[in-house]
């Protein structure tokens, strides 16, 4: 009798041991989403959400362990000169490393007779010399050298283009006037969201020359506004392992979404990109709160640019890099960045057209063509 009830205390006890661990692992399909989700080989999950910006880190394996080094790191070591043509929408740069240097779409080279900014991601190959590189320029009006500065060369890349709507027009309308258009945008709504936020007058462009994009970028309100969400957000993507991308929503709505097949360069991107697109963030703050964008509605924005129908266009940037543009009948666009010696696209951009830009898609796509 005492054998048959010490039976009867064990199975109780294995019964509730294996209830308690089911208990301990089990997820309702909401917890597991908060924390991440699976979209093939990738992984997204959420890594900040301060005030009206969300960022969610993609994580997965290197697919091209070739050596890339950034602009930015380039032109401070003096491993390369970008060069000043006199032509606005064309510079031309010498490598002069073995290195193979990766200028990102939207990078801003500062200095020469413009500020400019480079159209498309560009790979130049080692110990290459008088590079095309078609570019827009972000500061209207000047065409002389500013004080301490070059009028042949341009000194640095710290900056990028820092709102949707500007990538948009430097590389999809490719328009020149829209760009500086943009510009004046973003400086104003800059300094009325910092005049806000800091409860003084603030304008961006008080400084060596109003119309330059990359001397408002500079702005010291605007640097001290940023810290706090710059840190978070490069905070919670160096805690990820594997990182090699991101997505990010702005007022509740999916901005865009970027992916590169090799881990080092995303993670040397990755504060000037985390700088570019915080400072967004504050130039479309509102008083609202804005709806939360789950995770689910990231994969379905990356799904829609890649399953609808639409149109293809592949161009050449020289010849180390090749340029694939899908667009969708609703406005999603991709560009794919291709390095033509590896045989594979090193860095992918999902984003999405404006309303108005939508409207235009026929007219630009024919004009592109040509």
């Amino acid at each position: 009798m005492k054998s048959y009830s010490l039976l009867i205390v064990a199975a109780l006890f294995f019964f509730n041991s294996c209830k308690e661990k089911k208990e301990e692992v089990t997820e309702t399909p909401n917890q597991k989403e908060l924390k991440e989700l699976a979209m093939g080989p990738y992984v997204l999950n959420e890594i900040a959400s301060l005030e009206n910006l969300q960022v969610f880190a993609i994580t997965g394996e290197d697919e091209i362990k070739k050596e890339y080094t950034t602009l930015d790191k380039a032109l401070k070591e003096k491993k390369v000169e970008v060069k000043e043509t006199s032509n606005v929408n064309e510079l031309s740069i010498d490598n002069n490393s073995d290195e193979a240097i990766f200028i990102h779409s939207g990078d801003i080279v500062k200095g020469g007779k413009q500020d400019r900014t480079v159209a498309n991601d560009v790979i130049i190959p080692p110990r290459t010399k008088n590079v095309p590189l078609t570019s827009f320029c972000v500061e209207q009006g000047r065409w002389k050298p500013r004080q301490g500065e070059r009028s042949d060369k341009f000194e640095g890349n710290s900056k990028m283009l820092s709102s949707k709507k500007l990538k948009l027009a430097a590389k999809y309308s490719n328009n020149q006037q829209k760009v500086w258009s943009e510009v004046s945008k973003e400086q104003h709504k800059l300094s009325s969201k910092l005049s806000k936020r800091t409860g003084n007058s603030v304008d961006v462009t008080q400084n060596k020359s109003a119309t330059s994009l990359q001397l408002a970028l500079e702005s010291d309100e605007l640097k001290k506004e940023k810290k706090e969400l710059h840190t978070s957000v490069l905070k919670g993507l160096n805690e990820k392992e594997n990182v090699i991308g991101y997505a990010y929503a702005i007022n509740g709505e999916v901005y865009g979404v970027d992916m590169y097949t090799n881990k080092k360069l995303f993670n040397d991107l990755s504060a000037k990109i985390t700088e570019s697109i915080v400072t967004e963030a504050i130039a479309e703050s509102n008083d609202s709160i804005p709806t939360k964008v789950r995770i689910e509605d990231v994969k379905k924005f990356i799904e829609q640019s890649k399953l609808a129908e639409g149109s293809h266009e592949t161009k050449k940037i020289n010849e180390a890099t090749e340029l694939k543009i899908r667009e969708t009948k609703d406005g999603h666009l991709t560009f794919s960045s291709i390095d033509i010696d590896q045989k594979k696209w090193v860095h992918k951009n999902y984003i999405k057209k404006e309303k108005e830009e939508n409207n235009k898609s026929t007219v630009l796509s024919t004009q592109r063509r040509r």
